[in-house]
C-alpha cells in the first residue's frame, strides 16, 4: 500500500484545465521511488529544475494555479 499527498491545485498551459496533482509513495520508499498523477490518474513527470511544474505524457505543461 502506498502514501498519498495532494501537492496542489495546477493548471495545464495547453488546454487551461486546472487538476489536482498527487504524489504517491509506496511502502517500501526508496528516493526516486515516488511517482504524481493527476486527479484522474495521468502519469506525470516532475521539472527537475522547477518543483512548481510538471509535464503530462502528452507534453503539456502544469504549473502551479492561484
Amino acid at each position: 500500500m502506498s502514501s498519498t499527498f495532494i501537492v496542489g491545485e495546477f493548471k495545464n498551459q495547453t488546454t487551461g484545465a486546472v487538476c489536482t496533482v498527487i504524489k504517491l509513495t509506496p511502502t517500501n520508499f526508496r528516493p526516486g521511488t515516488e511517482c504524481y498523477v493527476t486527479d484522474d490518474a495521468e502519469y506525470l513527470e516532475p521539472d527537475p529544475t522547477n518543483p512548481t511544474r510538471f509535464m503530462t505524457s502528452s507534453g503539456d505543461v502544469l504549473v502551479m494555479a492561484g
